[in-house]
């Protein structure tokens, strides 16, 4: 034991004999103690909510980059209840992804990976492309810890996808963009690709220069190089190593001094390989990085057993495993103090949602309580507005009722009198009809007597002829006064059948004569039938005063017909061109069907021939005036 104490310390004072120029000295960095007490001394001087946020943050941001993890996670887990993805500023989120970046060099992937996601859904709602950028490519880096190569290479396409969709991301991280793609393809082997992201990176750099990000290009192209130049490697690494140095990314240098402790092997440098493994312990031995330790003395185990030194190899293995053990706890401390925080965070959590449960409970039953009694008054009021309604229509409705009863009572009595004048009416005006019937026949009865006095009684003279005029219009009157219902119209067929049947009767002419009537099956007024019974009349009477001496059969035919805009009545006989058979137009005979046809507006056409007589007249069905005919 004493031995293996004895080795470390001579280790350690070794590496003060490496040159200044290759490796700087590690006891000019800052301490992380006296960090801690300036942020605290700042802070001491403020009591702004916000400015302790805004100090402490920008301390754990920068012990990250440093690589100092276990005080960062100490600093993490006071600010952790202030901070929310939707803050008012940028530093909550930059905050939340440095410790998603520290994390995943932790191999806590899940709550790195989460932290991630929700960095990325935040800023694709509030549409912020350029932060959608540089979290992609950060999700790039999460997947190349973990190996996965086809997710490393989709995020960094969807980062390129949205640089094409804007123009407002920064060139830095264009830059770091750009050497994460030569990242990836240096490890896939597509060394064309690699060098041309890398060249482009350090380009976009000369406007706008980055340590941090030259620092990753300068590394990658001399780790490249390890095999195929080494002495290019050696300069690009030491380059790398400067860059990360100025910048303070004390893990990245780290890596870098590795990378170039590892040329040293390849070109058997073996010292110089050992003196840089040893800087970095001394390095990593004053700031507690207990991973980069491991790593470190791990490489010094294997420069021993290249160089064969047993008892170095023994010695180193046994510091990489210590350092191992150390840094195993160093996370799972880590862990157990994020467990701890997110106990206690939870509990305060629960504490506050059962005391605004209580208080909602409160309010609620306050809030249900008002509710139903405005509800209680509105029903109150509503119930009342029923009721008056109610009331008010039933008034109304009573009110109704007896003004309809009173109507009803009002109705029954006009239909009475409007029945018993109806009936009434009925007997005057079958009273009238049958008066008027009675007078007409009186009046034929004086004509008859007139004509006995003069001794003139045949069926030719015009006496007879006036006789048969004034009988069609009584038998118009006494057909309306023997109808059961009450009408003034009548049906034509019937009456001009009984009206050629009294004619016929009535005259001295042949008794074979064969009378056919057609007619449609209509009601007349009486002022359209009287009209037609006089023309009807005339017609048969004319009729019956002619000679068929020469028909063996004689006939005559009377057609009536009538549609909905005009009527037409025709007459045709047999009797043949007998001279004593001619009509003149201005006869005596046919001047009353001329004077009918001028008041119905009707046309008349006659027509004497051989084959007998024929007579037409139609009109229209404007009936003329009662005073008219």
């Amino acid at each position: 034991m004493k031995t293996f104490f004895t080795i470390s310390l001579l280790l350690i004072i070794h590496v003060y004999d490496v040159e200044a120029q290759i490796l700087p000295d590690f006891k000019k960095i800052k301490p992380v103690r006296e960090l801690i007490e300036e942020t605290r001394s700042a802070i001491a001087q403020t009591s702004n909510m916000e400015s302790t946020l805004s100090l402490e943050g920008a301390l754990f941001i920068h012990l990250v980059q440093r690589g100092n993890y276990p005080p960062a996670d100490s600093i993490y887990q006071k600010l952790a209840p202030l901070l929310k993805i939707d803050g008012p500023d940028e530093l909550h989120r930059t905050i939340i992804a440095s410790k998603a970046f520290m994390d995943k060099i932790n191999t806590r992937y899940q709550s790195s990976l989460s932290k991630y996601l929700s960095l990325l859904s935040y800023y694709e709602q509030a549409g912020n492309l350029p932060m959608q950028f540089i979290t992609q490519v950060h999700l790039a880096e999460y997947f190349r810890a973990k190996g996965e190569g086809s997710s490393i290479y989709d995020r960094l396409k969807s980062a390129e996808r949205l640089s094409k969709k804007t123009s407002k991301i920064p060139l830095i991280d264009l830059a770091y963009w750009h050497s994460r793609m030569g990242n990836f393809f240096i490890r896939t082997q597509f060394s064309d690709s690699a060098y041309y992201h890398l060249n482009a990176g350090l380009e976009l750099l000369q406007s706008e220069p980055s340590n941090y990000i030259e620092g990753l290009i300068q590394n990658e192209i001399g780790y490249d190089k390890i095999n195929s130049h080494p002495e290019e490697a050696d300069s690009l690494l030491r380059r790398s190593m400067d860059l990360f140095w100025e910048a303070e990314y004390f893990r990245h240098y780290m890596d870098a001094s590795n990378n170039y402790g590892l040329v040293q092997v390849f070109n058997k440098k073996y010292k110089n390989a050992e003196k840089t493994f040893l800087h970095i312990i001394s390095f990593a031995a004053e700031n507690k990085l207990n991973s980069a330790l491991e790593d470190a003395y791990g490489r010094l185990k294997n420069v021993a057993i290249d160089v064969e030194d047993a008892e170095k190899t023994i010695l180193y293995n046994e510091r990489r495993i210590y350092y191992a053990y150390l840094a195993r706890n160093e996370t799972y401390a880590i862990q157990a103090n994020e467990l701890a925080a997110n106990f206690e965070k939870n509990l305060v959590e629960q504490r506050l949602l059962q005391q605004k449960a209580i208080t909602e409970l409160a309010s609620n039953k306050s809030r249900d309580n008002w509710r139903i009694f405005i509800l209680t008054i509105l029903l109150l009021i509503t119930v009342s507005i029923l009721c008056l309604f109610y009331y008010r229509l039933r008034q109304s409705l009573k009110k109704k009722t007896a003004e309809l009863q009173q109507k009803s009572s009002q109705i029954s009595e006009l239909n009475i009198q409007l029945k018993s004048e109806i009936t009434r009416r009925s007997i005057l005006y079958k009273e009238l009809h049958h008066r008027v019937k009675n007078n007409l026949s009186v009046l034929s009865g004086l004509i008859y007597l007139q004509e006995s006095s003069l001794g003139l009684v045949t069926k030719s003279t015009r006496f007879h002829i006036l006789r048969n005029r004034i009988k069609a219009m009584a038998m118009v009157h006494e057909k309306l006064y023997q109808q059961e219902e009450e009408s003034n119209a009548i049906l034509l067929p019937i009456y001009l059948q009984y009206l050629i049947n009294e004619i016929k009767n009535s005259a001295n002419s042949r008794s074979d004569i064969d009378i056919n009537l057609d007619c449609s099956n209509v009601y007349l007024s009486i002022d359209m039938a009287i009209p037609i019974a006089m023309i009807v009349s005339e017609l048969l009477t004319q009729a019956m005063n002619k000679s068929f001496s020469s028909v063996d059969h004689p006939a005559l035919s009377i057609v009536y017909r009538q549609d909905k805009n005009q009527a037409s009545l025709t007459y045709t006989d047999n009797s043949g061109n007998n001279p004593t058979n001619q009509h003149s137009k201005e006869g005596g005979q046919s001047k009353l069907i001329q004077l009918i046809a001028q008041e119905l507006n009707g046309i008349c056409d006659w027509t004497n021939s051989d084959n007998g007589t024929s007579f037409k007249m139609i009109w229209s069905l404007d009936e003329p005036s009662n005073d008219q005919i």
